[in-house]
């Protein structure tokens, strides 16, 4: 649990880091982040994007909870 914690921690610092340098206004049909991978880090980092009001993509090429997901999935 300490590691997905960690992980959820990060992906919001990661976002919050991109806002502070992104500059102002808005370029239509650009994306403000483009967040690869849907884990506990990709999924802190697109509801950080959410609540600033960014314009966001997120990518997962497997189901949703990325290799966490599947992991303790496969565990049980």
């Amino acid at each position: 649990m300490g590691l997905i914690r960690n992980a959820l921690l990060q992906g919001q610092q990661a976002l919050e880091a991109i806002a502070k340098k992104k500059p102002g206004g808005k370029a239509v049909g650009v994306l403000d982040v483009l967040i690869v991978g849907a884990g506990p880090a990709g999924l802190a980092a697109s509801l950080a994007a959410k609540q600033r009001g960014l314009n966001y993509q997120t990518l997962e090429q497997d189901s949703l909870g990325g290799a966490v997901f599947s992991t303790r999935a496969a565990s049980w």
